[in-house]
Parts: C-alpha cells; sequence; structure tokens
C-alpha cells in the first residue's frame, strides 16, 4: 500500500502544470524534505559545502528573504533551492516563500547566465562613491593583516571601517604614480595602495 501524501495535500498545489502560477507557500523541515524526495529529480547535484554556508549563514542572521521564487519546472521538478531546502532540514526552520510554477525546463540552457555577484557589486550597490580600485584594496589590506577575507558576507562592514582611510591611501599612491614613468611598477598600484592606507591607519 503507498501511504506517500499526495502533492495537494502537502504543498496545496501539483507543482506538475503547464500553467504559470505564483503563490506562497509555508516551508517545514517536513515540506522541505518532501520537496527533495519526490520533486528533484532535474537538478544539479547538491554540494555540501554550499549547504553548510547556507545552515551557517541562518544560524547568524537568520533566514533572508532575497526575494527569489522556489520555482518548479512544468513537469513538476525545482530548478533552483535544492541547498536551501536542505538547510531548512538542517536548521529545522520554518519560513514562507514565494513559489513560481510552470518554469521551462530549458531554462538553464538556453538563457544567458546571470552575472555573478562580487564583493565590488556589494560594496557598490551601498555606496557609489566606491571604485572598484577602492575595493581591490580594502581586500589586499584585509588579506596584509590576516585577519578576514573580503567576502559577500563582510564586503559592508568592512568597507565603512575602512573607505575613509582608504581614499586618502589610495589618493597617495595616485599622486605618486603620477609623478613617475616607470610601467614596471603599475601590476602594484593596489599593494601599493594598501601599504599607504595601513600606513595612514598606524599614524
Amino acid at each position: 500500500m503507498n501511504d506517500r501524501k499526495t502533492p495537494e495535500e502537502v504543498l496545496g498545489f501539483n507543482p506538475k502544470t503547464n500553467e504559470p502560477k505564483i503563490g506562497w507557500l509555508s516551508i517545514t523541515p517536513e515540506v522541505a524534505k518532501y520537496i527533495l524526495d519526490y520533486f528533484n529529480k532535474d537538478n544539479r547535484k547538491v554540494t555540501q559545502a554550499q549547504t553548510n554556508c547556507i545552515v551557517k549563514s541562518i544560524k547568524k542572521d537568520g533566514w533572508q528573504d532575497n526575494g527569489e521564487a522556489l520555482p518548479f519546472n512544468v513537469e513538476g521538478n525545482i530548478t533552483e533551492y535544492q541547498h536551501r531546502l536542505e538547510a531548512i532540514t538542517i536548521t529545522k526552520i520554518t519560513v514562507k516563500v514565494s513559489y513560481r510554477l510552470g518554469v521551462s525546463t530549458d531554462c538553464f540552457t538556453k538563457t544567458a547566465r546571470a552575472k555573478p555577484r562580487t564583493p565590488v557589486d556589494e560594496v557598490q550597490r551601498k555606496d557609489r562613491t566606491a571604485e572598484k580600485s577602492h575595493v581591490t584594496i580594502l581586500g589586499q589590506v584585509l588579506s596584509r593583516r590576516k585577519g578576514e577575507k573580503l567576502i559577500m558576507q563582510n564586503a559592508i562592514s568592512q568597507w565603512n571601517n575602512w573607505k575613509n582611510t582608504i581614499k586618502e591611501g589610495n589618493k597617495i599612491v595616485e599622486d605618486f604614480f603620477d609623478t613617475i614613468d616607470n610601467a614596471k611598477f603599475t601590476p602594484y598600484t593596489r599593494v601599493f595602495g594598501a601599504w599607504s592606507t595601513l600606513m595612514i591607519k598606524a599614524g
């Protein structure tokens, strides 16, 4: 006897449909496992490192609603979200998310890839005055202090800590490079910028 519950009983809808639809779904750990068990047959392999990263993020900052919907393709399989669902089962949280039905099965094959976000993008999202070179110097500064690495999660907080000093240090370096005619130093401009920043910070 098959005791498996129907999608309508668990989800409130059948994800296998050609009709586009948007709605809201409360995802408990049990619902997350149900989706992973029965509607995750057309996805990339789960990466444990990515699941661990999301679990760590949830434990530190809670579940963050980034506006992305849980997508089901026309065959009823999810095309994204599997690592987040895995994290829900591990952390035992319940979250309310939007879902989208009727997604194309070829959506990843035939569409242009989204541009991956970087710490530069994250800093410039909050501070339009930040230049790419400034954020590169920030990365150099953090690596030379042997503290945190510059990542998406700390980009804004570290930029706020260092931005004024970095801009001052970068100005000194730019003035220096304006006075010399030696191309061999050019690849090290950001290293010079980090050194200048650290010297200013040290007084």
